[in-house]
């Protein structure tokens, strides 16, 4: 049994095979469907709430919390994830029962709050951020949202990450005229919102707040889809199948030194119709998720089976020591033998790049600079494309015998671009999540792939010190 054809040499001549880097690889694979099999079991939904100062976004939180604050059979209930939340939810509450409104949040401030939603088996997470209204329209009231410093980077995040979305309006944005470079902020900022989430394939919902105090323009438009329409046109035609909830935090006020504060006795109206919507939306991303798990299962086991082979025949390769052919006692203890993890070599796969000569790291996209969505290339942001019968002139081609305007394009020579469905924005395919692999020549090894063999020190050779497993076996 000690011939190379025995079973000792086919081992050897298996294991070889199996290097650093196979070794490598196989750890990656079974580490990588781990990851994705986690995901597809996480029960996170995240929510996220994003409004104007004039939306109420506080006293809109408070009132949801502590509606909600008792777990009652067969509703949602939310309940404060942290100290900060609880605070956050006592201090704002007992203001508006003394009859004052909530302090506004000051400029360069960010207050953060976690809640769980609980319903059925399930809870997720609701992140409060509160900001102040320069932080909304900086991020969200342009083409380009001003990530310069770390609030206004924590919010892009946050709209970022939800999962299901809800947009507070308040008609006092766009119903008093206000400067025009403010108004125009507002009614562009919704829909930024509403096309970024889009572009992630998460659940919005508008909800229109302080909905007690505005029965005229319901009352003129009919229903809160009329409203939304009239008021947000832009928002609207982008997705014309959202829903609108209206929502009253404080249902009554009294008016105190010329000023409408809470009422002692004031109410809340419309939360539970809103949060049985959002209920229903985290259990469908749920299922969505559960749907691939079984698959993830099976090629997880996979992965574990063959990151376990790797490990078996590399290990067994360091046990069979390099045989002299002719001499049978060449690896009996005490005998210098080549080294089995380097082949006699003095060298073995960089364990930096496994033995590619090639790093990669995770960098910003600079495609879309982290923002997930990029220009469409179509109308290049504009909006716009060219109308293509009359290729940009407005006047239809002599051969087609149509005298007069362009009718595609009523003779402006340019038509809403459909690629991006007039929002001027597509979802970057450049990256993940805003990152990119980026290939780098590795630095241990000077691009070789090639290191010193620990086990050997490089000199490909060992003096035998112990008896294998299958020393005692032949």
């Amino acid at each position: 049994m000690n011939s190379p054809n025995g079973l000792r040499g086919k081992i050897a001549g298996m294991s070889m095979h199996w290097s650093a880097a196979a070794l490598a690889k196989a750890s990656a694979l079974y580490h990588e469907e781990s990851r994705k099999l986690r995901e597809a079991k996480s029960t996170d939904v995240r929510i996220a709430i994003l409004g104007s100062e004039a939306s109420g976004k506080t006293v809109f939180i408070t009132a949801l919390a502590h509606h909600f604050r008792e777990n009652m059979p067969g509703r949602p209930y939310l309940d404060p994830a942290n100290k900060t939340a609880n605070d956050f939810l006592s201090k704002n509450w007992r203001l508006l029962e003394d009859g004052q409104w909530p302090f506004a949040t000051a400029k360069n401030q960010l207050h953060r709050a976690s809640f769980h939603l609980h319903h059925g088996q399930h809870a997720h997470p609701l992140r409060l951020l509160d900001f102040a209204g320069e932080h909304y329209r900086a991020v969200f009231g342009d083409d380009d949202p001003d990530l310069s410093s770390e609030t206004t980077s924590a919010l892009w995040q946050y709209a970022c990450e939800a999962d299901i979305t809800l947009i507070l309006v308040s008609l006092d944005d766009f119903m008093d005229a206000g400067p025009q470079d403010r108004r125009s902020e507002n009614e562009w900022a919704p829909k930024k919102i509403m096309d970024l989430a889009k572009a992630r394939g998460a659940a919005v919902a508008v909800v229109f707040t302080k909905a007690d105090r505005f029965r005229a323009p319901l009352a003129d438009q009919a229903t809160w889809e009329g409203v939304f329409r009239h008021y947000l046109p832009a928002t609207y035609g982008t997705a014309p199948q959202t829903r609108v909830f209206p929502i009253s935090a404080v249902n009554r006020t009294v008016e105190s030194d010329g000023h409408e504060v809470p009422a002692k006795s004031f109410g809340s109206e419309g939360f539970e119709e809103m949060l049985g919507w959002v209920s229903k939306q985290a259990d469908t991303i749920l299922s969505d998720r559960g749907h691939d798990v079984q698959t993830l299962k099976r090629k997880w086991l996979i992965g574990a089976m063959v990151a376990t082979a790797a490990v078996w025949l590399v290990i067994t390769a360091h046990m069979i020591p390099k045989t002299v052919p002719g001499d049978a006692t060449a690896d009996r203890p005490g005998k210098v033998i080549g080294c089995s993890k380097c082949s006699g070599t003095g060298l073995r796969p960089c364990k930096s790049c496994s033995g590619g000569g090639i790093t990669q790291a995770q960098e910003t996209c600079p495609h879309c600079s982290g923002k997930l969505v990029v220009k469409c290339p179509v109308c290049e942001g504009n909006r716009q494309s060219v109308c293509r019968k009359c290729d940009g002139t407005g006047t239809p081609p002599l051969l087609c015998f149509d005298f007069g305007d362009c009718n595609p394009c009523g003779g402006k020579g340019q038509i809403p671009c459909v690629a991006c469905n007039r929002t001027g924005l597509t979802a970057c395919t450049s990256c993940n999540a805003g990152r990119i692999t980026v290939q780098h020549d590795c630095g241990t090894c000077n691009r070789t792939g090639k290191c010193k063999c620990d086990k050997c020190t490089g000199s490909g050779k060992l003096t035998k010190t112990a008896i294998s497993i299958l020393d005692i076996l032949r």
